[in-house]
């Protein structure tokens, strides 16, 4: 016996052999296995919608059907109870549809007469799901309710973390359009968020919210006091990164370079790798070609500790600015956060980090390409370049900056002339000295102002 062409558990299909279903069948008990494993952690870490002294979570119990007169089984259920309680006052059943195509509105008609036929709690519901839910899915969840859950934990993410930010993020008002399109439709990319949620018409990324619509269901005064008892008043995201400012940066990346000896000119960022190798076993490569995926530039995991490079050759300027981003997150402690990341051409864009939307991967890569720059770029020998290039040229601080550009064709030429020169005198890209230019207070570049010559479509060119 196997299944039919949608993926649906529990739908043989007559030709089929045994192994099928049973492939199918373990496939379905990994996901379940899954979601009670992020439920357990979430209330486990005090990151769950109620305390975690009030949480019980469960796999595969069952709960009494009046109509039935028997036992209904549920893939994974949380009984929430009053502070010392032992009975439950809200009960969370969860069903788990590890579908290949769209849950449709049967499924959730099913589940819904299952919900209502449990006896003796406030009985919530969620819809989990590997796979979108039909329009008319949707819709009824909402007439009747309860909540959906999409989940995507085996997707190829760029940051492979520790704690899933779904479980502890956030989600904007901006977002609730794009949170319902990753609920109703496939493909759904997502480089960080590997969940979304959708309950009483609250859309989002962020599980908090989405318990929160659901067990607000109901105005009465015990429900009330309910939830001022029971619900957890710090569910807010809570940042495990440790913040640091540009002079803390400065500071690592000066103790770096002057522990490798360096002097002067491009920084052998070998001698990092081979330093971290003896310090922490840190494993470096440079692989063949491009990676599977080919917007990837490298690689770092934390378990086995290693970094892989693609592509260029290793001491070209992307790949070097590449390794100094990869070694920045291991100098940085962020294996606090991670298992393992990826690096693409577009974090290396200026300011690229505005563009993440979870706040502790936004100031991660903030910092992990803040030290690059420093570590590719150390402050004291790129000062000491870019000043004696510029008495070369006769540069003169007019009050515009040391280093001014507009769209008059000699201070284009100037500006070509000195970044082209600290780039070759460092091995990096243009880009790279751009940056770096910008954020010492060296460079005003007054096209970004009138949108002439962005520097971010300055990419490697030498």
């Amino acid at each position: 016996m196997c299944y039919n062409m949608r993926g649906r558990r529990g739908v043989p299909e007559e030709g089929c052999d045994g192994a099928d279903e049973m492939n199918t069948t373990r496939r379905g008990a990994a996901f379940e296995d899954r979601i009670y494993t992020l439920f357990e952690e979430q209330i486990a870490e005090g990151r769950f919608w109620a305390k975690a002294e009030c949480c019980r979570v469960f796999r595969g119990k069952g709960y009494y059907s009046k109509d039935r007169n028997s036992q209904i089984v549920f893939d994974v259920s949380v009984e929430i109870s009053l502070p010392g309680e032992n009975s439950y006052s809200v009960l969370v059943l969860v069903e788990c549809k590890d579908y290949s195509t769209a849950v449709p509105v049967s499924d959730v008609e099913e589940f819904w007469s299952k919900l209502s036929q449990v006896a003796g709690a406030n009985v919530k519901g969620v819809v989990a799901s590997t796979a979108p839910f039909q329009d008319g899915a949707l819709r009824f969840a909402e007439s009747k309710g309860f909540a959906l859950l999409r989940y995507h934990g085996n997707g190829d993410f760029k940051w492979v973390l520790k704690r899933s930010p779904s479980w502890n993020g956030s989600a904007t008002e901006e977002e609730a359009e794009a949170v319902r399109k990753v609920l109703t439709r496939d493909p759904w990319v997502s480089q960080y968020y590997d969940a979304c949620f959708f309950a009483n018409g609250v859309y989002t990324y962020c599980s908090n919210r989405m318990f929160d619509a659901l067990c607000r269901l109901g105005d009465d005064a015990v429900h009330s006091a309910f939830l001022a008892l029971a619900s957890n008043p710090s569910t807010e995201p809570r940042s495990r990164l440790r913040l640091i400012g540009k002079d803390d940066i400065e500071r690592l990346a000066a103790s770096v370079v002057g522990r490798i000896g360096y002097e002067d000119g491009p920084v052998d960022l070998s001698a990092i790798c081979e330093w971290q190798r003896d310090e922490r076993g840190l494993m470096v490569s440079q692989e063949p070609g491009q990676a599977p995926d080919e917007r990837t530039l490298g690689t770092l995991s934390f378990d086995p500790l290693q970094i892989r490079l693609f592509g260029d050759a290793l001491d070209s300027p992307r790949n070097r600015f590449t390794l100094a981003h990869e070694l920045a997150h291991l100098l940085l402690g962020h294996d606090e956060l991670l298992w393992g990341e990826r690096t693409q051409e577009s974090d290396l864009e200026p300011e690229s980090y505005r563009a993440v939307g979870y706040e502790d991967l936004k100031w991660m890569e903030w910092q992990a390409n803040a030290l690059a720059s420093a570590l590719v770029l150390p402050l004291g020998g790129f000062e000491k370049r870019f000043l004696q290039i510029a008495a070369n040229l006769d540069l003169v601080d007019r009050g515009f900056g040391a280093l001014y550009v507009d769209n008059q064709p000699t201070n284009i030429a100037t500006f070509l002339t000195i970044t082209m020169r600290l780039s070759e005198s460092f091995n990096v890209s243009r880009q790279a000295t751009v940056i770096r230019l910008k954020g010492l207070g060296y460079l005003n570049d007054a096209r970004e102002r009138t949108g002439l010559t962005p520097v971010s479509t300055m990419r490697y060119e030498p």
